[in-house]
């Protein structure tokens, strides 16, 4: 359970970080609640703002063992601002914050992250970004029973 565990840390860690300035920013596990086929839009908006922790892959060999961990950020801009820059600063922190927290707790985040945005211009209001992470993880001993 080593892997759900960082999931957990990591969903607990950013609604920590953004609960003074983002407490409307839903922080979720792996994908978004499904649709509801609502009539209003306004129901169907109520997951925006969000950051989703995605696990992606992982790999274990001899020497290390490690996973990639994705930030998939979303983003409805209101009649108001018409832009990305919300979104931005909430990609911003995560960065900022884990390029200079690496750890968190027994696990350990490689100093290299990316990130990007949303490649298509067609999805406004919405906004997205993208940060991917890999963190090292203990590796399995050969004869280390299952968690």
């Amino acid at each position: 359970m080593v892997i759900a565990e960082l999931q957990s840390l990591l969903q607990k860690d950013l609604q920590q970080l953004f609960k003074m300035d983002y407490p409307e920013l839903s922080i979720l596990k792996q994908f978004l609640p499904k649709k509801s086929y609502s009539v209003n839009e306004d129901e169907e908006d109520e997951k925006y703002p969000f950051v989703v922790v995605r696990l992606d892959e992982g790999n274990d060999d001899e020497d290390e063992s490690f996973v990639k961990v994705d930030f998939v950020i979303g983003y409805k801009s209101r009649e108001e601002e018409q832009n990305y820059e919300s979104l931005l600063s909430i990609l911003e922190k995560i960065r900022q914050h884990y390029q200079s927290n690496r750890f968190l707790e027994h696990f350990e985040m490689d100093k290299k992250l990316s990130w990007r945005m949303q490649d298509k211009e067609d999805y406004y209001p919405y906004f997205y970004g993208y940060i991917s992470t890999v963190w090292n993880i203990p590796s399995v001993i050969e004869g280390d029973e299952l968690i």
